[in-house]
């Protein structure tokens, strides 16, 4: 029967793995810093980027206001809702067509000359001047 027996390792060899062990905890905490430093400077950067888009849209916010249109010969709904839609509000002329119909109960798209209907618009201005060309 062999019996295992430890060898005596020598005295250089010890200092060998325990450089070696100083070297793979030193490489350790080397890769943990870089890595860490690599999440913080990626979450600073979507902080920067996240900011200055926050930025843009405060500069671009609008508010829904409300005007009234004179009906003249030969205006349709459809030809004042294209002129007076903003495409970045609504889906389509059919949801603008829908809420002018709605907020002047209109049963139709039958209108009537001399009529003024209300319409909403869209204006980034604190306090929009009303622009009758229509």
């Amino acid at each position: 029967m062999k019996s295992k027996s430890k060898t005596a390792i020598p005295y250089s060899s010890k200092k060998s793995l325990i450089k070696i062990k100083y070297i793979r905890k030193n490489q350790l905490k080397i890769r943990l810093t870089i890595a860490f430093t690599i999440i913080l400077i990626f979450m600073l950067s979507i902080k920067v980027f996240a900011s200055k888009i926050d930025t843009v849209n405060e500069s671009a916010t609008s508010t829904k206001y409300f005007k009234s249109v004179q009906i003249e010969k030969g205006d349709t709904l459809w030809s004042i809702a294209t002129k007076n839609m903003d495409y970045n509000h609504y889906k389509n002329i059919n949801s603008y067509l829908r809420e002018i119909k709605n907020m002047n109960s209109l049963k139709s798209d039958n209108i009537i000359s001399g009529t003024y209907i209300i319409i909403p618009y869209y204006s980034t201005e604190s306090s929009p001047s009303i622009n009758e060309d229509l």
